[in-house]
C-alpha cells in the first residue's frame, strides 16, 4: 500500500471515528433524559426509576379533633344458624324435570 493510500485510509477512519463520536454523544444525551427532567411520560423511565423522596411527617396529630365525642358502630348482627338438612322427599319435590328424562314417579311437571 502506498503512502497516499495509507493517508486516504487514515482520513476515512478519522471521519468514521468523528461520526461515531457524534452519534455516541447524541445517544448519551437521550439516556440522560428522564420523566423528571423532560416531557417524557413516567412509563418511559423503565426499570431504573429513582426512589421516591420520603414524606415529611405533619405537624398535626392523628385522630379526631380534641373534645369531639366519638360515635361507634353498633355490634353486627349474629350469624343465623345453619338451615336444617333437606330430606330426600324435599329434594325430590324441588327437582326440576325436563320431559321424559325424569325418573321420579312422584314428579308431575312436564314441559
Amino acid at each position: 500500500m502506498s503512502h497516499a493510500g495509507k493517508d486516504a485510509l487514515i482520513r476515512t477512519l478519522f471521519d468514521l471515528l468523528e461520526g461515531l463520536e457524534r452519534r455516541l454523544a447524541e445517544v448519551e444525551r437521550k439516556v440522560e433524559k428522564t420523566s423528571r427532567n423532560s416531557r417524557r411520560p413516567p412509563s418511559s423511565d423503565g426499570l431504573n426509576r429513582q426512589a421516591a423522596k420520603p414524606r415529611q411527617p405533619g405537624a398535626k396529630s392523628n385522630g379526631g379533633q380534641p373534645g369531639h365525642v366519638g360515635i361507634t358502630r353498633p355490634p353486627t348482627l349474629a350469624i343465623p344458624p345453619a338451615p336444617a338438612p333437606l330430606s330426600q322427599r324435599d329434594a325430590i319435590a324441588a327437582r326440576i324435570c325436563f320431559g321424559s328424562t325424569c325418573s321420579t314417579s312422584s314428579c308431575t311437571t312436564s314441559l
